[in-house]
């Protein structure tokens, strides 16, 4: 199982649209089973979607929110935890068609010291040459208690630079022709010499291989959680407990499993795990792995 599917024949449901497909779409350059059909949101599209839904507190905290280089698929996820404020910055907007509340670099944000609540950055690091800079302006402007969700191409072995490399040789190097990088083992080290504690999550630590394949995740794909020291908990990638409540109100969204609140209740009623197994519209091959990630849920929630 590579984790794109979770099933033998490859039945998803995505959590960003709550949608059940019986196979995914292919993605960039023809990645086979990566896009769902419904939203066409991609394999990091569905984990960042998760860990945003369970950073809805640190979003609401100091003045903004801030997305760096955003994409048309994350901002409107970003935007619906409504921050107090929602910043988007990109160096070079124009290169990408992309509409931002700030050009700006990320080595030199517009932004006060101890700002934001929340800041999103993939793919980015890897294209600035002063990369100890950047990580220092994601520190100074994070509030005590704030999160950076961090993304870079990433390999076993150290890292590779050479800002001063030809095209070509970045290409054949780094992967493409405007990156100076490709980050190795040391990427977590570079990251606390800029003041920041670094936790690591990948689906399959917090979610396991089985439902990983029914949310169509990739098992291995990393995600660097980054926060001012003393505030990161450095074995959170260990704990399936980190994705609980969202993923548990994934199901329920998908699948029913619950009923509204009523005059003498405070929240929405959960149903019984094994109610999956009676409803019809669920495919077959992903009622099983649903149910067993549903009873686990519900166990870490009560």
């Amino acid at each position: 199982m590579d984790g794109r599917v979770g099933v033998q024949d490859g039945h998803v449901l995505c959590p960003i649209c709550a949608a059940f497909s019986s196979q995914l779409a292919p993605g960039p350059g023809g990645r086979p089973l990566a896009s769902c059909p419904n939203c066409g949101s991609l394999e990091r599209h569905r984990f960042l979607y998760l860990l945003l839904q369970s950073f809805r507190r640190q979003a609401l905290l100091g003045d903004a929110v801030c997305d760096v280089a955003p994409s048309s698929q994350l901002s409107p996820l970003i935007q619906s935890l409504r921050p107090n404020a929602y910043i988007s910055i990109d160096y070079d907007p124009a290169a990408d068609g992309r509409l931002v509340k700030a050009a700006a670099s990320l080595t030199q944000l517009p932004l006060k010291d101890a700002s934001v609540g929340l800041l999103v950055c993939l793919d980015v690091l890897e294209h600035i040459p002063d990369d100890h800079e950047a990580m220092s302006e994601i520190r100074r402007v994070l509030v005590p208690g704030g999160i950076a969700l961090l993304q870079v191409p990433w390999r076993d072995g150290p890292t590779d630079e050479d800002p001063n490399a030809s095209e070509a040789d970045r290409l054949r190097r780094f992967g493409q022709r405007d990156h100076v990088r490709y980050y190795g083992e040391d990427f977590i080290e570079r990251l606390r010499v800029a003041s920041l504690a670094v936790s690591v999550v990948t689906p399959g630590a917090l979610l396991g291989l089985e439902t990983c394949g029914a949310l169509g995740l990739l098992p291995s794909e990393q995600i660097w959680v980054c926060s001012p020291p003393n505030e990161s908990d450095d074995s959170l990638g260990a704990h399936s407990s980190y994705l609980a409540a969202p993923l548990a109100d994934l199901i329920t969204r998908a699948t029913f499993l619950w009923k509204p609140p009523s005059s003498s209740s405070t929240g929405p009623r959960y149903l019984a795990a094994n109610q999956i197994r009676r409803r019809a519209w669920i495919p077959k091959p992903l009622r099983r792995p649903l149910r067993r990630a549903y009873k686990s849920l519900l166990a870490i929630r009560s």
